[in-house]
């Protein structure tokens, strides 16, 4: 066993132990399983199938075997086990590679909802394996370093100086937290209270540890907590190294703030505050950290403490003033920021930033009474592009939540009067959301899971957005309800027949700051981890942003991950694969738009799942439904399922090889046409049929290539392309590609305009702009700018913003079509 005797001497001495506990400890026969328990990563991924039946078959072991004593570890080897870790934690991210784990989702776990005045004390000693310790609080004390693997990993002792490893989950600020960010939230000496804690086994049973998932469930305890005053500790506290003034926290807290660790920072102001109570730069300093770590109501709480004393002015009150604004506009109360900010104006005319500040609030305000001529949409495409996180405000439109008894979970979202095809019916920001970096480089870690509530595996991103929606409501406990209240899966109890997603929260009570760690000023509720992360589960959308348009004809949509986002009221739209709404993504920004023409109190449905193919969507939506009931699943129902498993093979075989390759001969491409029409019955020649738009458009791809050196065959591409718009259920009302045009048809587009596509909705889009680049090829200008117009009709359908965002998002393909030069575009 490889152990530096020097180091690990030295950092046992730290913690009061004399260096023949070095050896005591090497000699331990446990020794080699508890270093090894400590250090050794999850499992690499494979097959999911077979990680879901470990985890389960483990599950149930544990329940057979039942309580068990608990084997006393030995303390200085727990800490020589700590201190590996974190050794081997550092060299792993020195690396060249990505550090990758996978952890198991959505098994039972406890979290308390036990006031701790009502439980009992309970020590090491007296706890069990395999139990969780209901009605009890463990008083305990960090005497090592910090490590981490999925979760927080600490080397405890309690008062009768018994150690015990504990691994926390769900603490804010500490997703895949840097080492100087845990070494500031949970140094040696830092004295907790769990509430009703559990003590298991790991993976291999091997070694007894204690699991906390509910952050509420850790409490820090300062020197003057009752709790705290009254414990006698049989060992010595660990020597401390931190500062022991408020302005040596402060220092601290700005190296911290300077290197972007802005929850390290916190809770070094708060460390500060803790001796100092009423020090303004700490204040202001931990206010502006707040802000940006979203927790919007603490930061309130101590800008609100500033500017309670009248003697505050001149740089102090315009901070104050400013960041009193900004917690107010992240909490989306444009208009009390609109006031602080114009207020830092009122002080001084030259703070451009204030200004500027007051325009976006103007701007939130009118979106979020107008709705969808209020916003700028070909900036938000273009934001998009570079950073999802868009500052816009929510839009609730004419829909409302209504009990709907045959629908999973009893409630949808129906119209509160007649809208049209196209019509906004919501856009809403993330709860919570996550997303992967943009340059690939920057990922050091990455951890997915096996979701046993879904049978599915998780990315990255999946993982994390539970622990953002966990840190927010933390932050902001008057928002809990948002989340609390979406469908939890079946195992949960039926949500309520109400939502109240568009009410504000509460205001919050502006009271003296109360220092607490890991977030100060909020009275944090209690937090079923269990219930979040079935909701993110069942609710979390995948929010492919809208890109700009290419000339990549038949290609599905992209799988690799876009990021995973919870959503509030759009959660409770329900589940149709041909639905009477559509949601588009600009960045993190959902937006729903209607179908087709609904009547007031029409149900407003949409797809959770995408995939032209019924098996492929059926795969999909089984964590959501045993069966689809919409007519377009029952239309390939009807097929068979001999028919729809030859489809979907046809279906992946072509997109196989169109990754490999976008060119494809003509003789190829028409005949997966007809293999693909043969896979339906004859009697549904003219329904809705998404599976053949890749087809056709496939096709119409390979006619366009030869097209380029035979332009006689653009009239062969044009028609293809009217086949992708057959598909997909748009009418095509003129079909002619030589000949003259009558002068009522001039005057219309050539397609009907009663319903947006089934399936790839911007394919169709797509395939407008190409029929008209092929009638412009063949200086048929009156055609040309008909099929443009119709392509600009289902952008704005499909997407929104007019013919701005069009010219933006097609500039390109435009560009290249020579559209813009010809007719203008």
């Amino acid at each position: 066993m490889d152990v530096d005797l020097a180091s690990v001497t030295a950092m046992l001495r730290t913690m009061g132990l004399p260096a023949s506990a070095v050896q005591a400890a090497l000699n331990d026969p446990r020794m080699r399983d508890l270093l090894g328990s400590v250090s050794r990563s999850l499992p690499a991924e494979d097959d999911i199938a077979s990680q879901l039946q470990r985890a389960r078959e483990q599950f149930e072991r544990e329940k057979r075997l039942g309580p068990s004593s608990r084997t006393p570890v030995p303390r200085a080897a727990l800490a020589m086990a700590m201190d590996r870790s974190r050794n081997e934690l550092q060299e792993a991210l020195k690396g060249p590679g990505v550090l990758q784990r996978n952890t198991t989702v959505g098994f039972p776990k406890h979290s308390s909802n036990t006031p701790l005045e009502q439980l009992t004390p309970i020590t090491l000693s007296k706890m069990q394996v395999r139990r969780t310790h209901f009605g009890s609080y463990l008083l305990c004390r960090t005497y090592a370093a910090p490590s981490r693997f999925v979760a927080i990993s600490l080397a405890i002792e309690d008062t009768d100086g018994q150690a015990q490893m504990l691994s926390v989950y769900n603490l804010p600020g500490a997703f895949l937290a840097s080492l100087d960010t845990l070494d500031e939230l949970l140094p040696p000496g830092t004295v907790l209270v769990l509430r009703e804690p559990t003590l298991k086994m790991d993976n291999e049973g091997q070694n007894a540890f204690i699991r906390v998932d509910s952050p509420t469930d850790v409490v820090f305890l300062t020197d003057d907590h009752p709790i705290a005053r009254g414990a006698r500790w049989r060992t010595n506290a660990p020597r401390s190294r931190l500062p022991d003034t408020a302005e040596a926290w402060k220092e601290r807290g700005n190296v911290h703030f300077k290197h972007g660790r802005h929850f390290a920072a916190s809770i070094a102001y708060t460390r500060g505050l803790q001796r100092e109570p009423s020090s303004r730069p700490l204040l202001l300093n931990r206010a502006l950290t707040y802000i940006n770590l979203e927790y919007y109501s603490a930061a309130l709480v101590d800008v609100h403490t500033v500017l309670a004393n009248p003697t505050v002015a001149g740089t102090d009150r315009i901070k104050a003033l400013f960041r009193t604004g900004r917690a107010h506009y992240g909490r989306k109360d444009y208009a009390l920021a609109r006031r602080e900010f114009d207020a830092v104006l009122a002080l001084d005319p030259q703070q451009h930033n204030s200004r500027g500040w007051s325009k976006r609030c103007e701007q939130r305000i009118r979106e979020t009474h107008q709705g969808d001529r209020s916003y700028d949409w070909v900036q938000m495409f273009k934001d998009s592009q570079e950073n999802p996180r868009l500052d816009v405000a929510d839009w609730v439109g004419p829909v409302e939540v209504a009990s709907i008894p045959a629908r999973g979970g009893g409630r949808g979202v129906v119209t509160t009067k007649a809208v049209q095809v196209g019509e906004l019916l919501m856009l809403f920001k993330p709860y919570a959301a996550a997303f992967p970096p943009r340059d690939t480089r920057t990922v050091r870690e990455l951890l997915t899971s096996v979701n046993m509530m879904t049978n599915e595996g998780n990315v990255h991103e999946q993982v994390e957005v539970v622990a953002c929606a966990i840190a927010k409501i933390m932050a902001e406990p008057s928002s809990a309800h948002l989340v609390s209240e979406l469908y939890a899966g079946p195992d949960s109890p039926p949500p309520p027949s109400t939502y109240s997603a568009t009410s504000r929260p509460t205001d919050i009570a502006i009271t003296p700051p109360v220092n607490n760690i890991p977030i100060a000023n909020v009275a944090t509720r209690d937090i079923d981890v269990l219930h979040i992360d079935r909701v993110c589960s069942f609710n979390n959308f995948g929010p492919n942003s809208l890109k700009p348009a290419t000339f990549r004809m038949g290609a599905s949509e992209t799988s690799q991950s876009c990021g995973s986002a919870l959503y509030t009221l759009p959660s409770l739209v329900n589940h149709a694969c041909a639905g009477t709404a559509m949601w588009t993504c600009f960045g993190d920004v959902l937006v729903i738009r209607a179908t087709r023409a609904l009547k007031a109190g029409e149900e407003v449905t949409m797809p959770y799942a995408s995939g032209d193919s019924y098996l492929d969507r059926s795969t999909r939506l089984k964590k959501h439904i045993e069966i689809c009931d919409c007519w377009l699943c029952v239309q390939e129902r009807l097929d068979g399922e001999e028919r729809c498993r030859e489809r979907k093979q046809l279906v992946d075989a072509a997109q196989a090889k169109l990754l490999a390759s976008p060119d494809r001969p003509i003789p190829e491409a028409r005949a997966f046409v007809k293999a693909l029409a043969a896979t339906y019955r004859p009697e549904t020649a003219h329904e809705i049929k998404p599976s053949m738009m890749a087809a056709y458009g496939q096709l119409a791809y390979a006619l366009g290539l030869k097209a380029l050196r035979q332009p006689s065959m653009y009239g062969e591409v044009a028609e293809a392309h009217m086949q992708v718009f057959e598909s997909a259920g748009i009418v095509v009302t003129d079909k002619t590609v030589r000949g003259p045009i009558s002068s009522l048809s001039r005057k219309n587009l050539p397609i009907a305009t009663t319903r947006a596509p089934v399936g790839n909705r911007q394919e169709t889009a797509m395939s407008a702009v190409m029929i008209s680049a092929s009638f412009c090829s063949m200086d048929d200008l009156q055609r040309a700018r008909r099929w443009l117009k119709a392509a600009k009709w289902l952008n704005n359908v499909v997407v929104g913003g007019g013919d701005a965002l069009f010219r933006v998002q097609y500039d390109h393909v435009l560009k290249k079509t020579y559209l813009l030069d010809r007719i203008g575009a």
